[in-house]
């Protein structure tokens, strides 16, 4: 479990609670929140093994679950303010090699690097 993140060299917040770690765990917690556990004083049984958050909250017996089984699958989508992952790395590698035509060169080898979308 991360207890901070990084941005350069400064340390932020963002990885001290577990409801923030990973791309879409806001969003989970805080639909859980509003469309499950606000409602029904419950959890659902995977979310209960699943999210350190939810683990004082107690699991729902299956009749609640199921007379508010159209509010629960609904898809309507609030904005929960929430930040991007703490930790994202996404790394895509593309090796191209060409004849190198320099007139005398003093070197083995060139290698180019860019980085795209740098957030």
């Amino acid at each position: 479990m991360f207890q901070s993140c990084y941005a350069g060299s400064q340390t932020l917040d963002c990885c001290k609670s577990s409801a923030h770690l990973g791309k879409s765990t806001c969003f989970v917690y805080n639909w859980m929140k509003r469309v499950v556990v606000q409602p029904l004083n419950c959890t659902l049984p995977f979310y209960k093994e699943l999210s350190p958050y939810m683990a004082d909250v107690p699991v729902c017996e299956p009749l609640p679950v199921v007379d508010n089984y159209k509010s629960i699958i609904s898809t309507n989508f609030d904005n929960y303010g929430c930040l991007p992952a703490c930790e994202r790395e996404e790394n895509h590698w593309q090796i191209m090699n060409t004849i190198d035509t320099s007139p005398s060169p003093d070197y083995g080898f060139r290698l180019e690097a860019s980085f795209n979308e740098l957030q």
